[in-house]
């Protein structure tokens, strides 16, 4: 309240940033600093533990359980529950552009850490996940939950209302709706 109705800024100890809100400072000191404590809640919904301020736990309510997203893509028709997620889906998807370019390809992304990630799982084969029933190995956790959930669990959540289409990832099943206009 105060610092809306007062406008006085939380500054940053660290660097020349200021913020509106006390939560939007902490989040930054931890997320660029790793000053302070990173705060969690852990969704009662699904049980996952979320990293941040009350903004970003009511974020992954929207974005996961709600599946609110207002922001949709004029070119593929990707939804979005936030205007950055439609500008870099824009960016990364459509215009390739970024300013963090892969020195082995012509990949660019405008996320440094999405350019680690792409060298590392498509050109370096770097491995830091493996599936303890087969072979399989990835660079990224959630490739190695995808694997699990897709291939040995064959599961399956979004279920088309109109046809018996199932998919594991609501991205297809978004793609599944666009193209057959369920």
């Amino acid at each position: 309240m105060r610092s809306i109705h007062e406008k006085i800024p939380y500054d940053c100890t660290e660097c020349e940033q200021s913020f509106a809100t006390e939560d939007s400072s902490k989040n930054h000191m931890w997320n660029e600093h790793k000053i302070g404590e990173p705060r969690s809640h852990i969704c009662n919904i699904c049980g996952k533990t979320i990293r941040g301020g009350q903004a970003i736990f009511k974020q992954h309510i929207r974005e996961t359980h709600q599946g609110i997203k207002n922001h949709k893509c004029d070119l593929c028709g990707a939804s979005f529950s936030r205007p950055t997620g439609l500008r870099y889906h824009t960016q990364l998807v459509h215009e390739n552009s970024g300013k963090y370019a892969c020195s082995y390809c012509d990949f660019k992304t405008v996320i440094p850490k999405h350019l680690d990630i792409h060298v590392n799982s498509v050109h370096t084969k770097a491995i830091k996940y493996s599936c303890e029933d087969c072979n399989f190995s990835c660079y990224r956790k959630d490739g190695l939950t995808q694997h699990i959930k897709q291939v040995h669990l064959k599961l399956k959540r979004h279920h088309c209302t109109v046809c018996p289409e199932a998919y594991m990832r609501r991205s297809d099943f978004e793609k599944h709706k666009a193209i057959t206009g369920h």
